[in-house]
Formats: structure tokens, sequence, C-alpha cells
């Protein structure tokens, strides 16, 4: 499941779904900048925050450590300067 306020793409793929360790993205963008991810349980907890160096166009990155996350239903939401995605993911 995908919600989105944006004006372009710029997160295209999230994999796999359900994850075990680590999620891998494609990311396609206009510029190079910052991407936040931040990863929250279904109560709004916050698990984790990672910021993600993105080159212009389309590229790849990984959010890794998450081995430790229980399993159970998360969103990850991705904020590039003042637009975000969030995709609903399963571990």
């Amino acid at each position: 499941t995908v919600t989105s306020k944006r004006k372009a793409a710029f997160v295209t793929k999230v994999f796999p779904n359900p994850f075990t360790d680590k999620i891998d993205i494609t990311v396609n963008t206009v510029k190079e900048g910052y991407l936040n991810a931040v990863i929250t349980g279904i109560s709004g907890k916050t698990f984790t925050i990672s910021k993600l160096k993105v080159p212009k166009g389309v590229s790849k990155a990984s959010i890794k450590n998450l081995g430790e996350l229980p399993k159970g239903v998360y969103f990850l939401k991705f904020i590039l300067e003042d637009e975000s995605v969030i995709y609903k993911i399963e571990k």
C-alpha cells in the first residue's frame, strides 16, 4: 500500500516485502539531496530514522540493521524536501 503527498515519484520501489534485516529501495530524483526514511509501528511508535544521500536520477539505496525489529506491520515514510510517500511493509 502506498500513500503519497508529492509532485513526482521519488521512491519507485521498496523490496523485499516482507523484509528480514534490510530494505532495498530504488529512488528517482530530479536533484541530489538527502532522503529521510522513518519506520513506525502501527501504534505510531518510531523504530528507526535513516538519512540517505541520493544522487540526481535513478539510484538504489538500502536501509540496514532491521533484524532486531519484531515481526509485524510497519509504515515506512520517505521524506525528500517538501515531498513524502508512505509504504506499508511487513516483517
